[in-house]
């Protein structure tokens, strides 16, 4: 799908959202109805709430990216951008759930690395907000590391990506 059809179709659910309730309330209403399939150990259909959450928050970020934030902007971004990191930890804690270390060390890493580009933004603020982020996701990874690290030898792919010699994308 080109960006361009993205970002049309991004504006468009997003202008369908009733006025009262903003993306922030959207997310965060799919995030409760993830919580409560986790809690009720139905991790497939959190999973499914989560990643459905993570969208949300991406698009929401990706829209107000298309322009320059001014000071109220920044502060949403700032709450879309640590409900995403949110998401992806609650994605990478359904994995763990299922004791899939390797997949929630993969969601955590790729998170990490979300909030290293961001680091690199022409906007302070941003940057800024980024590299706090990102620190609190690499944190989070290295708790996952000596489960990932004992099974490293199983998943080449795993393994290359703790070495450094591979990027997510």
């Amino acid at each position: 799908m080109s960006s361009k059809l993205f970002l049309q179709q991004s504006a468009r659910y997003f202008a369908s959202v009733n006025v009262e309730q903003s993306i922030l309330s959207h997310w965060q209403q799919v995030i409760v109805q993830g919580n409560q399939a986790f809690q009720a150990t139905q991790y497939q259909q959190a999973l499914s709430e989560y990643q459905h959450a993570e969208k949300l928050s991406a698009q929401g970020m990706t829209l107000l990216l298309q322009t320059e934030l001014a000071k109220n902007d920044q502060n949403e971004f700032a709450d879309l951008l640590a409900a995403w990191v949110v998401t992806m930890h609650n994605i990478a804690d359904c994995f763990v759930a299922q004791n899939l270390y390797q997949q929630a060390a993969c969601q955590l890493y790729a998170a990490y690395e979300a909030m290293l580009r961001l680091a690199h933004h022409h906007n302070i603020f941003i940057s800024n907000t980024a590299a706090r982020h990102g620190q609190k996701c690499y944190q989070q990874w290295l708790m996952l590391e000596p489960y990932v690290m004992v099974k490293q030898h199983h998943d080449p792919a795993i393994s290359s990506l703790l070495m450094g010699q591979v990027t997510l994308h």
